[in-house]
């Protein structure tokens, strides 16, 4: 009976090794043995083991009924096993859910953060230095910009979500390791880092001498970043007609982080902006704080397409266009930017 046991336990053992990506596992390891005991009625032992694997849940459920003491030492060796066998089963089935876990944590860091605030050793960093600063993550690696210039590209970085805090690992170019932990709660990521070869922050604080360096970013929009950089025209018409080429030659439009300044080679006109990627087409609200357009909101609508920027405005600032296209007798205007 034993040896039948035995048999049954290993074909368990190997169907749970060879199917650890189903989306629903289950391992079952039973052992019944009928003993007489002296006793005309007949006793039984069953033993069962029982784990339940899914993409989010992890249970494992198992019985042993105590051993009369009437049975042999042949039993109580495989009830032995069984207990063993249970412990193995669940330290691999919670590692294949951490593993598991880890990937799904991953893929919601995909993005671009904007970077909300900085604390290197209790000293915390003015905001306006981090206006400009932001990281993009894909696949398990991070860039960061400051501006459009590349500061660090494509860090890798693993996560265990098993431990408390979470931690993260950065790997630099020269095989130097970052430890870190991070909590990310919808939209906000926060993180907490150690300088180069020291452990992991056991908190998300940041003291004086620490070494640590706590920074909260926030998802921000994919249109809002990729629309910043530097925009020279190549095509302009206001109310039905073409604006000559050579009249653009001095133009240039720069944009950051929610500010605008646009040049001609005579006059500066600059101030804020703000989009509305929700609207069909595209919107952007422009707000004049110095120059012509001083306390005016022109209303305009916008298309990105790689490294081309087409923008028609309202100059009159009352309504929104709806379409790129301007007509004779409206203040619309349209220009086609291409980036520098």
């Amino acid at each position: 009976m034993v040896k039948r046991a035995d048999k049954f336990f290993a074909l368990a053992y190997v169907e749970y090794i060879i199917s650890p990506l189903s989306e629903m596992l289950r391992v079952s390891c039973r052992i019944n043995n009928s003993v007489a005991c002296g006793n005309p009625q007949e006793q039984r032992l069953q033993s069962v083991v029982s784990v339940f694997l899914s993409r989010d849940r992890f249970r494992i459920c198992y019985h042993l009924h105590s051993i009369p003491p009437c049975i042999s030492k042949a039993t109580v060796l495989m009830k032995n096993k069984l207990q063993s066998a249970i412990v193995f089963v669940t330290v691999l089935s919670m590692s294949m859910v951490n593993g598991e876990d880890s990937k799904v944590e991953l893929a919601k860091f995909n993005g671009t953060w904007e970077l909300l605030s900085v604390i290197t050793d209790g000293k915390e960093t003015p905001p306006e230095n981090l206006k400009s600063v932001r990281v993009v993550i894909k696949d398990g690696k991070h860039t960061v910009f400051i501006g459009q210039t590349v500061v660090a590209k494509e860090i890798p970085f693993t996560i265990d979500v098993s431990r408390g805090p979470k931690t993260m690992v950065d790997t630099l170019p020269d095989g130097k390791t970052i430890k870190g932990i991070y909590k990310l709660e919808g939209e906000t990521l926060t993180s907490c880092v150690a300088d180069a070869g020291q452990d992991h922050p056991k908190e998300f604080l940041s003291k004086p001498g620490s070494g640590y360096t706590l920074r909260v970013f926030k998802r921000c929009d994919e249109g809002k970043q990729s629309i910043e950089g530097i925009w020279l025209p190549t095509g302009a018409e206001l109310a039905g007609a073409k604006l000559p080429v050579e009249s653009l030659k001095n133009w240039k439009l720069t944009l950051k982080p929610e500010q605008y300044l646009f040049e001609n080679g005579k006059e500066a006109d600059q101030g804020n902006w703000k989009l509305d990627t929700s609207k069909t087409p595209n919107a952007i609200d422009i707000t004049g704080t110095e120059g012509p357009n001083k306390g005016k909101t022109i209303l305009a609508i916008y298309e990105l397409s790689k490294d081309e920027l087409k923008v028609c405005y309202d100059l009159s600032g009352k309504n929104r266009p709806t379409e790129f296209s301007t007509k004779a007798g409206t203040p619309l205007f349209l220009v086609t930017y291409k980036r520098k």
